[in-house]
């Protein structure tokens, strides 16, 4: 009986909890907003697999599940990089909407990973101009210590195609 009872115990804390809807549907990702974000309030209701929230405390709660991290340009302040750069969020996928210059973001302000960034070219050499976001949305995840993935997209965000460049991701996270 002791056996049983400690087989269950593992289990029950080996398993994540994952993250339910109002309405059943299980939570794929967390949007951190603030008023009016990219993403317009009809494609967000069509999708209740996005769950909203305005409060980076709410945000990292639920991010207790895994679950995409899904940050709109108007909140990325808002983000603790350090807590980012944590286990287990580090290895979720995030994503920020609003930029489509990933490796101006993720090599810059929200460098949340620890390994070392290739070197950058001499400023008139480089061809990434950072200083203003281009429309789109960026998207990275680590693979482990030492690599990770990232991409930007160069078009409008919609919850569709956020979901087209991170449900694979999703499902392949360690």
């Amino acid at each position: 009986m002791k056996h049983i009872i400690l087989i269950l115990a593992i289990f029950l804390v080996g398993c994540s909890p994952s993250l339910q809807s109002n309405s059943d549907t299980p939570i794929k990702a967390i949007y951190l907003v603030q008023g009016v974000g990219q993403l317009s309030q009809e494609d967000l209701q069509a999708h209740p697999e996005v769950m909203i929230t305005d409060k980076f405390d709410e945000f990292k709660k639920l991010a207790e599940s895994k679950v995409a991290l899904w940050i709109d340009i108007n909140s990325s302040g808002l983000v603790d990089i350090g807590w980012l750069g944590e286990s287990p969020q580090r290895y979720y996928p995030v994503v920020l909407i609003g930029n489509s210059q990933a490796g101006c973001i993720f090599f810059g302000n929200m460098q949340y990973f620890t390994f070392e960034v290739p070197a950058l070219p001499p400023l008139e050499e480089v061809q990434e101009d950072c200083s203003t976001p281009l429309p789109g949305f960026s998207v990275n995840i680590l693979r482990s210590e030492s690599s990770g993935k990232l991409h930007g997209y160069e078009e409008a965000p919609t919850v569709q195609g956020i979901f087209d460049g991170t449900n694979l991701l999703l499902e392949s996270m360690k």
